[in-house]
C-alpha cells in the first residue's frame, strides 16, 4: 500500500510540476471544463433531431441520464463516504492552476463521467468511434492530474467506476422492451457477418 501511495505522489509531481508549460495550462484547462462537452452533446442531439433518428435520440438521452446519475452518486455517496482530500488541499508542491475545486476528490467525477460517455459510445457505435471517445476520456483524466485537483489514483478509480456503470447501463437498456432497439446486438451482427462471408465463399466456389 505504501508503494502504491508513493507512486501516486510521484506521478502527481511529475504531471503537475515537470510537465508545466503555459500552453499546457491553457489546453488542460479547456479539456477539463464542462461547457465544451455540453456543446458537443447538444450538437449531436440537434443532428439526431434533424435526421429524425429515434435510435440516436434514445442513445443520447440514455448517455445523458447515465452520466447525471453517475455524477450524483459519485459526489454525494462515494466522494463524501470515502472523504479523501484533494492534493491541492494537502500537498504544498501542487500547482492548482484553476484553484482547488471542492474538498474531496476520490473518485474523480470528471473521469467517471468521461468513462461513462466513452464506454457507452463504444458500445453504441463500435471500436472506431469508441477509440476516439476513449482518447478524449483519457485526456480529461490526465488534465485533472495536471491541474492539481486529483491524484492519479482518483482518476483511475473514476475510470473503473464509470466503466462499470457504462456496461451495466448498456445491458439495462437492452432489457427494456420499448428501448432495446437502440442497443446494438453484437452477437446477432456477428452471426450475420459470418453468414454473409459463408455465402460469399459458396458463391465464389
Amino acid at each position: 500500500m505504501e508503494q502504491i501511495l508513493a507512486l501516486d505522489y510521484q506521478l502527481l509531481f511529475f504531471v503537475n510540476r515537470r510537465l508545466t508549460h503555459p500552453w499546457n495550462d491553457v489546453i488542460m484547462s479547456l479539456w477539463s471544463k464542462e461547457w465544451p462537452w455540453i456543446l458537443v452533446f447538444l450538437v449531436f442531439a440537434f443532428l439526431a433531431w434533424r435526421k429524425r433518428s429515434a435510435i440516436q435520440a434514445v442513445q443520447l438521452a440514455w448517455i445523458g441520464i447515465t452520466i447525471g446519475l453517475t455524477d450524483l452518486f459519485g459526489y454525494h455517496v462515494l466522494k463524501w463516504g470515502i472523504g479523501r482530500l484533494r492534493p491541492c488541499k494537502t500537498e504544498e508542491f501542487v500547482r492548482a492552476i484553476e484553484g482547488c475545486a471542492g474538498m474531496v476528490g476520490f473518485p474523480s467525477n470528471h473521469a467517471a463521467n468521461a468513462a461513462v460517455f466513452a464506454g457507452l459510445w463504444f458500445l453504441f457505435h463500435g471500436p472506431r468511434q469508441g477509440a476516439l471517445a476513449l482518447g478524449c476520456c483519457l485526456t480529461i483524466g490526465f488534465s485533472r492530474v495536471y491541474l492539481g485537483v486529483h491524484y492519479p489514483s482518483d482518476v483511475i478509480a473514476g475510470f473503473i467506476y464509470g466503466g462499470l456503470v457504462a456496461f451495466m447501463s448498456f445491458y439495462l437498456l437492452k432489457r427494456i422492451p420499448r428501448l432495446q432497439f437502440a442497443a446494438p446486438d453484437f452477437k446477432k451482427d456477428r452471426r450475420e457477418s459470418v453468414d454473409e462471408n459463408l455465402q460469399v465463399k459458396r458463391t465464389l466456389t
